[in-house]
């Protein structure tokens, strides 16, 4: 019985999750897409198109959307735009150096590592259709089952 209230619990915080997340996010102006190609890691393909002949101040939006868009974070998009923005590079290949420089430096130090040291964890994954989330989850749980853990799924949808 407590297992099935377990399972109950989890898919309640994920529907209520899910639901948070699509109203926070039609409450704020929907950027237009930004183009990409087709092959590479996911942030070179939004970098891709965010250059043009010269560095001017659509580059700067174009750069904050094409990150957002990849799903680096508000924060961490902001930091990395005022960075690079303020050094002032002359050309475009000075600018493309400077973000994968301040990329690199944001997420050097970054803690990846999950904490799943209680009785019970919840692991949420919330995403773009297409981004790889079945993979992902399809590997943790492997994983976890390796290392001697109990997994359960569950999915929720917004269609």
């Amino acid at each position: 019985m407590p297992d099935t209230q377990v399972l109950i619990a989890i898919v309640v915080a994920v529907i209520v999750m899910v639901a948070i997340f699509w109203w926070l996010r039609s409450r704020r102006p929907v950027a237009p897409s930004v183009p990409t190609v087709s092959r590479g890691p996911r942030w070179g393909r939004a970098l891709s198109r965010v250059w043009g002949e010269s560095v001017d101040d659509s580059t700067w939006e174009r750069l904050e959307e094409a990150l957002l868009g990849a799903d680096v974070g508000v924060a961490a998009t902001d930091r990395v735009v005022s960075t690079v923005r303020s050094r002032r590079p002359s050309d475009v290949a000075e600018a493309e150096r400077l973000v994968a420089e301040a990329l690199t430096a944001e997420f050097a130090h970054a803690d990846r590592g999950l904490d799943l040291s209680g009785d019970l964890a919840v692991v949420l994954i919330v995403g773009v259709n297409g981004s790889g989330k079945t993979t992902t989850i399809a590997k943790l749980a492997r994983r976890f089952t390796l290392d001697g853990k109990t997994v359960r799924l569950a999915a929720a949808d917004t269609f």
